[in-house]
């Protein structure tokens, strides 16, 4: 059974236009009947002043937000270790274990590429020995995948 598209009719005010544009345009002029306009005296000029808003707290001024930054905690301190090209099939406690090989692991975050392979951090304490984990890890083959590990140190975090 076939879909057929429902076609909706547009209505048309009398100029042929669409309607969705006469309700802008009778918004528009409702907006401006609701402006009123008070004389002033003679010497300083008109004002047109608007109706209060509808919400019934007194304006406030708007302060700049900071940009959105990440603040680490002292347990997120120590070295973090990128590794790519990761099975697809592996899940976040593999991950972890491959990493606890080579040292105290702090944290652990796994998650897909686009290519079908999932990416992952290792963080380690500080006095972890990165030099060897690099060394067993970057081109690296795991068995039942085709394709090598890509390992690198994506940061150093250290107490300020």
């Amino acid at each position: 059974r076939s879909r057929q598209k429902r076609r909706r009719r547009r209505k048309m005010d009398e100029t042929g236009q669409p309607q969705r544009h006469l309700k802008r345009r009778k918004r528009r002029e409702r907006g401006a009947a609701h402006a009123t306009h008070t004389p002033a005296p003679a010497t300083a000029p008109a004002v047109v002043q608007r109706q209060a808003s509808r919400s019934r707290s007194a304006p406030r001024a708007v302060e700049p937000k900071p940009p959105l930054q990440r603040k680490r905690g002292p347990e997120q301190q120590g070295i973090r270790v990128r590794v790519e090209n990761l099975p697809s099939d592996m899940n976040l406690e593999e991950f972890r274990n491959t990493g606890l090989d080579f040292g105290e692991v702090i944290e652990v975050k796994l998650w897909k590429t686009k290519d079908g392979s999932k990416t992952g951090h290792i963080t380690f304490v500080e006095g972890t020995d990165v030099a060897r984990v690099l060394s067993k890890l970057d081109n690296r083959r795991v068995e039942g995948w085709d394709r090598r590990l890509h390992c690198f140190v994506a940061s150093h975090m250290s107490k300020v």
